[in-house]
C-alpha cells in the first residue's frame, strides 16, 4: 500500500512538471497517461509521454516497439521490458494516438520525430 502512495506521488509530480513546461504540445489525454502508469513499468512511462507529447526520441527499445519491430524490441529490452511487451502493445492499440501518429512502422516513428504527418 505504501508503494502505491509513493508511485501516485511521483506520478502527480511528473504531471505537474509537464504542465509547467512552456510550449508543450499535448497529444496524450490524461486517461492515456494514467493507463501508461497502470500498464507499463514506471521507469519507462516518462519516455513514452515525452515521445508522444514532445516528439523526443525514446531510446532504442521504445523506438523498436513503436516501429512494430518485435525482433529488435526483444533484442533491446531489459528483463523487465521483455515481460511487458504485451502491455506496450495493448497500451499503443488502446491509448496512444491513432496510427500512424508516431507508431506502427519505422516511417511513422521517423515522421513523428520530425513533426511530420505520414500519409497512409
Amino acid at each position: 500500500m505504501k508503494i502505491k502512495a509513493v508511485e501516485e506521488h511521483w506520478h502527480d509530480k511528473f504531471i505537474d512538471y509537464l504542465e509547467e513546461q512552456e510550449g508543450m504540445d499535448y497529444q496524450l489525454p490524461q486517461h492515456s497517461i494514467d493507463k501508461a502508469y497502470e500498464l507499463l513499468p514506471d521507469y519507462m512511462v516518462g519516455a513514452v509521454i515525452r515521445y508522444f507529447n514532445n516528439h523526443l526520441p525514446p531510446g532504442d527499445f521504445l523506438t523498436a516497439v513503436f516501429s512494430n519491430d518485435l525482433m529488435e524490441a526483444v533484442g533491446r529490452a531489459d528483463d523487465i521490458n521483455k515481460r511487458y511487451l504485451p502491455e506496450y502493445i495493448m497500451w499503443l492499440y488502446n491509448y496512444a494516438p491513432g496510427r500512424p501518429n508516431g507508431w506502427g512502422s519505422p516511417e511513422a516513428v521517423k515522421a513523428w520525430l520530425m513533426h511530420e504527418e505520414e500519409t497512409v
